[in-house]
């Protein structure tokens, strides 16, 4: 049982984590040089500044707490794309504004402004309409996270305004400094800052809690994942990965939630005989409840879905590979899905890209599902929403903290659908509750899940960031010490604290 801090009995007693008043104005800069004005006229006057990409955040970050708004929207130029000679990799430099659809259109699967070979961004978020600035401050991922990582393993370089008003430029490899030691950096104008590096343990699974740490730390990471809290990012310097052309995939129906987490465990980890070359790039779960909600959806037959089979659970998977490889991997594939209580025959393949869009839909369509559930309970209570996890742990405890999740919910009795990034460990538990009692039980039941992930060495916000709606966390993940040390690079870099207040969980507003 974890120990109810003052915050934490604020988020069970609490509706609203979004308290704190409407912009006073919202700001549409069309350059660095206007960003840098708005601050520094707004650090003179010690009023906050929240920024704003494409608003396709969960956890309320561009949602202000007074002061005014910066919207990066205008900011949307794709302003080079080309090999980059000393590296070896095709990269894109562009500003925070621009779409990742537009990205991805750019590159995926044709090749780059002639070159011999084709080139894509894996950081396929669900929803393609968020800004790629926005994607780098809150460290995005999406399916293809398993194989390819988040958004920080492909930023080269950046540009961002910090909260006075100058101009800071850093790459990757350029400014480091080992944890613990102070890192210096110096700003357009020649001023030098000296940052403090943080010295706590950032979990080994996909994280997005709190302030990146790493021993050497580099710049560019003070900026990656900190959701607007130290500086604005106004140019991103991102490689792209070589396109591999070809994918053999499906979704694969079991028997069980149990035999589909053994499926998973068995590609990712245990490799047993003949399954040596299955390697996922995406690895993606739907529990029972999630396939029946996406089966009697509206919009399942205009997706070009077909009917969805009774099932415990489902997988979908993807394995990027050359033509000629096809037919071996769908052997060991075969030999994954029989020792996991599937097979063949029952996958819907992939072997296409409208067949994998097709399937790519349910990642829409279930929580479309879930929000729908949600709006239908609240006609009957108004005072109820649903409550997500958004928790990942080390691949040993997968089965584990599954088992968990699906006591906790039938000792609670609260309705619940399971689905997301199973290669990641990274599953949503989507508490649906009723009236308020079964609310308070399923915040209470989130906390518990929480607590458990840290305690195996996972992490409490996997993909989805702090934002303001969800700080009650932060104390599980971290210590009074590791806030300190938070506390200490957020007042190095934004002293007044008017940079995006409240973001990031419990990250204190300095000054």
């Amino acid at each position: 049982m974890i120990e109810l801090t003052a915050a934490l009995d604020a988020y069970l007693t609490d509706e609203s984590r979004l308290s704190g008043g409407a912009a006073e104005s919202v700001f549409l800069p069309e350059s660095e040089g206007e960003i840098a004005d708005i601050l520094r006229e707004n650090q003179s006057k010690g009023l906050p500044v929240t920024v704003s990409g494409a608003r396709t955040g969960i956890v309320g970050g561009a949602v202000p707490r007074g002061g005014i708004v910066i919207a990066t929207e205008r900011l949307d130029r794709i302003e080079s794309s080309k090999l980059d000679a000393a590296s070896g990799e095709w990269r894109v430099t562009l500003e925070p504004g621009v779409l990742l659809k537009t990205l991805q259109d750019l590159g995926c699967g044709a090749p780059a402004n002639g070159a011999a070979t084709s080139y894509f961004f894996p950081v396929d978020a669900t929803e393609t309409s968020a800004s790629l600035g926005g994607m780098a401050a809150t460290n995005a991922s999406g399916a293809l996270s398993h194989g390819y990582g988040a958004m920080r393993a492909f930023v080269r370089s950046l540009r961002a305004v910090l909260a006075g008003g100058e101009s800071l430029a850093v790459r990757r490899g350029e400014y480091t400094a080992k944890a613990g030691e102070t890192l210096l950096v110096r700003t357009a104008s020649g001023r030098k800052i000296a940052v403090p590096t943080p010295t706590y343990h950032t979990p080994a699974v996909k994280h997005t809690a709190g302030l990146h740490a790493s021993s050497p730390f580099d710049a560019v990471d003070l900026f990656i994942g900190t959701e607007g809290t130290l500086g604005v990012i106004t140019q991103l310097e991102l490689a792209l990965a070589p396109y591999p052309g070809t994918c053999f995939g499906g979704l694969a129906f079991f028997p069980s939630e149990a035999e589909a987490v053994k499926f998973v465990r068995i590609v990712r980890d245990e490799k047993p005989a003949g399954t040596e070359t299955c390697r996922a790039a995406a690895l993606e779960y739907y529990d029972a409840e999630a396939l029946r909600l996406a089966d009697r959806a509206e919009t399942r037959e205009q997706l070009g879905l077909p009917s969805l089979p009774q099932a415990g659970a489902a997988v979908y998977f993807e394995q990027f590979c050359g033509e000629e490889e096809i037919e071996a991997l769908a052997e060991a594939w075969s030999i994954a899905l029989d020792l996991s209580g599937s097979s063949l025959d029952h996958v819907w393949s992939a072997l296409d890209e409208k067949e994998r869009h097709k399937l790519k839909a349910l990642r829409h369509l279930v929580p479309e599902e879930v929000n729908r559930a949600v709006e239908n309970n609240r006609r009957l209570c108004p005072a109820i929403y649903k409550v997500g996890t958004d928790l990942a742990v080390p691949h040993a405890y997968l089965a584990e903290m599954v088992a968990a999740y699906r006591a906790g919910l039938a000792r609670e009795e609260i309705p619940g659908v399971i689905f997301g990034h199973i290669g990641d460990n990274n599953l949503h538990v989507n508490m649906l509750p009723r009236d308020e009692k079964m609310l308070r039980r399923a915040k209470a039941l989130h906390l518990e899940w929480a607590a458990k992930a840290v305690g195996m060495g996972g992490t409490v916000a996997a993909e989805h960031g702090i934002g303001k709606t969800k700080d009650y966390l932060m104390p599980i993940m971290y210590d009074a010490g590791a806030l300190a040390e938070m506390h200490a690079v957020k007042k190095a870099l934004d002293p007044r604290g008017i940079l995006s207040p409240g973001n990031g969980g419990l990250i204190p507003r300095a000054g």
